[in-house]
């Protein structure tokens, strides 16, 4: 596993992307005044925009949930992954290189995350009707002879028996 991410570089990262953009992709953005824009907020819902984006300075916070903080915070609140995960992601987009602190100049994929979405590809290049039983109908018999000898059970809607002399 490549150790934890220099700081120098999350600043240099978090520098180079603009946070309307990254936000811009998940919520509508509209001008706000000067430098600020303004939309629905994505934590929570609400009819009048109180989410409120300030590119220059690198933050967003919305003024109805109190969500706040930076383009990292966005993207593991909204995507749920790692901060790590946010940090690569966003080096990724503006073609920056990561340092590691123990040398290492790319992430290896590690963790829970990478552990499910591998059992996840598994999981979906294998047949699941191939692997079930099929049911069994006699010899001569059809679906409709088969599905007319099963009856109902005895209770009502309501889960008791009916009256006597209803049914």
């Amino acid at each position: 596993m490549a150790g934890r991410i220099l700081k120098s570089d999350i600043d240099e990262v978090r520098a180079r992307v603009n946070l309307g953009d990254v936000i811009g992709d998940y919520v509508s953005l509209k001008s706000a005044g000067v430098g600020s824009l303004k939309g629905l907020c994505p934590f929570h819902d609400e009819r009048s925009p109180s989410f409120h984006v300030r590119p220059q300075v690198g933050m967003y916070h919305c003024f109805g949930c109190g969500e706040g903080g930076d383009v990292y915070t966005f993207l593991q609140k909204m995507d749920h992954v790692t901060f790590a995960e946010a940090v690569e992601r966003m080096a990724a987009k503006v073609g920056y290189t990561l340092h590691y602190e123990d040398g290492g100049s790319a992430a290896q994929e590690s963790g829970n995350r990478a552990r499910l979405l591998a059992a996840n590809r598994a999981a979906g290049s294998s047949s699941w009707s191939a692997s079930r039983p099929r049911a069994r109908i006699p010899a001569g018999a059809s679906w409709a002879s088969a599905a007319s000898t099963v009856r109902p059970p005895r209770t009502s809607a309501w889960g008791s028996r009916p009256r006597a002399g209803t049914s």
